[in-house]
């Protein structure tokens, strides 16, 4: 049996590798996705996208993590049949909700189509729509293994469902090219490769979890006790508020995308010009923001039910500690990729993408980039505050984000001089709003000692540094693609060096120390 220690370093391993192989899979596969859809169909592709984003955050943003804290506090407890009979109840529960969810999404789809001013994208939102029900059962099963800290399964799961995603999506697009069908057509094949990835995902963690017999007899024992509908009212609780916080958000997209279609459309746009223009933001911007989220994502996991621990919420000393410790880690990794966005956006997306599409999103993500650190950093603020049961100050402070950022967008996207940048800019403020509201509550009334600032010098100087250095030598702008891969590693080999050269003393401390970091407590 591995010790917990070794349970989180694997499981962070595991989670931090599998993100990046599904990150890189997913923007190797828009590349030639934008080739075959042009930037009609990936309009089409990427506006069912957004809606079924809703529906699958519905599904998969509270469950698994209200299964993760009370599977944590029941193994914590020593109630680990507790924890199986939670599992049960969630996974026949939450199947029959995503059931109900696939079916509503099916039959509004036209209607939804219109209402985004993209009618087009009725048949994608058609052929995305079984997935919901895939995705919510294997969200219990996601949340199981993460409060178990066995995340090695969770892992397996992602990259199966994001590589067998992008494989069937990028074979059935290219038979529906060769076939002459119609793009919004083409675009329904693609995303059908969605739907398949979901239900292998699902059968994989399904059938893993029938492996574990022992407990799955202790906790068939247990469903026919009266915890099993406690055990619904907990997972109600926690994952009622969690759901609806990310729900918040991702309808705020939805919003935001009609708004975007609609203003841009007031402003003298048809319908497929603004479908483009959307697409080209949502292509090529918004992955280079994701995948921030997705680096983050495996602290977030592990975050999660190392806080919701009965022991940890009750030392304040220890909760700020952990937390701190993520805030840190979040600073090495989101600052050099915001510095790198801010100043070399168009090198970055002219790797990827054709020059002029890569031209026309470059101002966008170089808007977007300082607002990354932010998202990061309440990200995990967020979940924090979930694992110790304040599931309303995520839901109030995602909220009023979406709310301004709807306004910023609807008053700065009409400008002539601003166009889709007021929307990359009202993201920015979103970000930045709903940051000081988490942070202001964990300090001023959970009395939390999280330092921000501190963490975060080091990979700012070195990130100052590293940006210059590569200005100074690479003084000609010449963006072919090895060039641009050069400026890439070069600030990359800095960045790493000077973190090297300044972590020396703390490296050489913890080496001498024999007290735990603060994870591990």
């Amino acid at each position: 049996m591995k010790s917990e220690k070794q349970r989180i370093i694997s499981g962070a391993f595991s989670l931090t590798v599998s993100a990046l192989i599904v990150k890189a899979v997913g923007l190797i596969y828009k590349i030639p996705l934008s080739y075959m859809l042009s930037d009609e169909g990936m309009a089409y592709f990427n506006s069912a996208y957004t809606v079924y984003t809703f529906f699958y955050i519905i599904c998969t943003a509270g469950v698994p993590k209200a299964i993760s804290i009370l599977i944590s506090e029941s193994d914590s407890d020593g109630k680990s049949e507790k924890g199986e009979c939670i599992y049960k109840t969630a996974l026949m529960m939450f199947s029959g909700f995503g059931a109900v969810l696939s079916v509503i999404f099916l039959c509004c789809a036209v209607p939804i189509s219109r209402i985004i001013g993209n009618s087009g994208t009725a048949f994608s939102m058609i052929s995305v729509a079984p997935s919901i029900f895939f995705v919510c059962a294997t969200g219990v099963l996601r949340g199981y293994y993460n409060g178990k800290l066995e995340l090695l399964s969770v892992g397996v799961s992602e990259v199966l469902s994001g590589v067998l995603r992008f494989a069937v999506g990028i074979v059935f697009a290219y038979v529906g090219v060769k076939m002459n069908f119609s793009l919004p057509i083409v675009s329904a094949l693609t995303i059908l490769g969605t739907t398949i990835g979901a239900l292998v995902a699902y059968v994989y963690l399904l059938l893993r979890k029938k492996t574990l017999k022992q407990e799955e007899n202790a906790g068939q024992k247990f469903l026919k006790s009266k915890h099993s509908f406690d055990g619904m009212k907990r997972i109600c609780a926690l994952a009622f508020p969690m759901t609806l916080t990310s729900a918040i958000g991702s309808l705020g997209a939805i919003i935001d995308l009609g708004v975007i279609m609609r203003r841009l459309q007031s402003g003298g746009f048809s319908e497929l010009q603004s479908g483009i223009l959307y697409g080209n933001y949502t292509t090529l911007v918004m992955p280079m923001v994701n995948l921030v989220g997705t680096l983050i994502a495996p602290i977030s996991a592990i975050l999660l039910p190392m806080v919701s621990r009965n022991s940890v919420k009750n030392d304040k000393k220890m909760l700020s500690q952990r937390i701190s410790y993520s805030v840190m880690i979040l600073g090495y990794i989101s600052i050099p990729i915001a510095f790198l966005y801010f100043f070399e956006s168009y090198p970055i997306l002219s790797i990827l993408f054709e020059d002029s599409s890569a031209a026309m999103a470059a101002p966008l993500l170089n808007v977007i980039a300082p607002g990354i650190v932010f998202m990061a950093v309440v990200t995990v603020m967020n979940t924090a505050l979930e694992g110790v049961g304040k599931t309303f100050v995520p839901l109030i402070s995602v909220s009023l984000g979406s709310i301004v950022k709807l306004i910023f967008t609807y008053v700065l996207i009409r400008s002539e001089s601003l166009g889709l940048v007021g929307a990359a800019k009202a993201t920015v403020v979103s970000y930045i709003f709903s940051f000081f509201i988490s942070y202001a509550y964990m300090i001023f009334f959970l009395k939390l000692n999280i330092n921000i600032l501190k963490p975060m010098l080091i990979p700012l100087f070195s990130s100052v540094i590293s940006a210059a250095i590569v200005q100074f030598i690479f003084e000609i702008k010449n963006y072919n693609l090895w060039f641009s891969l050069l400026r890439l590693s070069v600030f990359g080999l800095i960045y790493i060096i000077l973190i090297a050269l300044f972590n020396t003393k703390a490296l050489i401390n913890m080496s001498k120390c024999t007290k735990k970091p603060p994870f591990y407590y």
